[in-house]
């Protein structure tokens, strides 16, 4: 069972995020949308920026995760973003999910 670990070295188990990629999916579409998670983890599946442009990413404390990207698909290791995500950018798609209570 593979384990993805907080900052302060909380587990996050497969379980967990199976339950939450089941039930707590975001969509974000617009020009520099936002998804806070206030003690959680964001992970990012799939994206697409609109055509002909790059989207920048950082995570909830604006950390920059990828600084210009234009599209990502990986649904067997997201990106992930602590505390939420921001995306900088006209956004055509984003799809991901949280995990929540990752950090105490």
């Amino acid at each position: 069972m593979a384990q993805y670990f907080s900052r302060n070295r909380q587990p996050i188990s497969s379980l967990a995020m199976e339950g939450a990629r089941i039930n707590n999916q975001i969509i974000l579409v617009g020009v520099n949308e936002s998804y806070p998670v206030a003690k959680g983890v964001f992970f990012i599946e799939y994206f697409t920026a609109a055509a002909g442009t790059t989207v920048a990413i950082a995570d909830g404390e604006g950390r920059q995760i990828v600084a210009a990207v234009s599209a990502f698909a990986n649904d067997r290791s997201p990106l992930r973003c602590d505390y939420g995500i921001t995306v900088t950018g006209n956004l055509a798609i984003l799809k991901g999910y949280f995990v929540e209570s990752v950090f105490e």
